[in-house]
């Protein structure tokens, strides 16, 4: 202060560290929930269903519980038949507003942070009827997906 005045270059810093604080944890993702990698390898039954698509368009596929998501992002790209030309991002969690999404090798190479989805497998994330993964494609065109379990298989194909 100078002259029984307010330093406003110290006023605005405290009202800068304040609004951090307020704010803290708002922006922050959720970080996605991932179960313990099971002893024993499963299969699952899913069904994949393009949201929103107007006939329903889906497909059925039996994959074994092992499967890493950068995998299974492969195979859901021959499935929907798809090219891989646009970037991508698994999800978990019914309500969109506050889903939890996994990383890329990609993501982390433009700065993000968070779990990366090639060391999470799918029996770690579905483990009974009815769970459901979220797979997005093309950010541009926003084609969701969801994978529903229909069967939990006692092997893996």
């Amino acid at each position: 202060m100078s002259g029984g005045g307010v330093d406003l270059s110290m006023l605005q810093q405290l009202m800068a560290d304040a609004g951090r604080d307020l704010f803290a944890g708002v922006f922050d993702e959720p970080t996605p929930e991932v179960g313990a990698v099971p002893e024993r390898v499963r299969g699952f039954r899913v069904r994949v269903d393009l949201m929103y698509a107007k006939p329903p368009i889906w497909r059925r596929l039996v994959l074994p519980g092992d499967l890493m998501l950068d995998e299974l992002h492969d195979v859901l790209q021959v499935a929907m038949g798809w090219q891989d030309g646009h970037l991508h991002k698994f999800g978990v969690g019914a309500d969109r507003r506050t889903r939890a999404y996994f990383v890329t090798r990609f993501d982390l190479s433009e700065g993000d942070d968070g779990l990366v989805e090639d060391g999470v497998r799918l029996d770690q994330v579905v483990s009974g009827k009815g769970d459901r993964l979220f797979y997005d494609y093309d950010f541009g065109d926003g084609w969701e997906h969801v994978l529903v379990v229909e069967d939990v298989l006692d092997d893996p194909p």
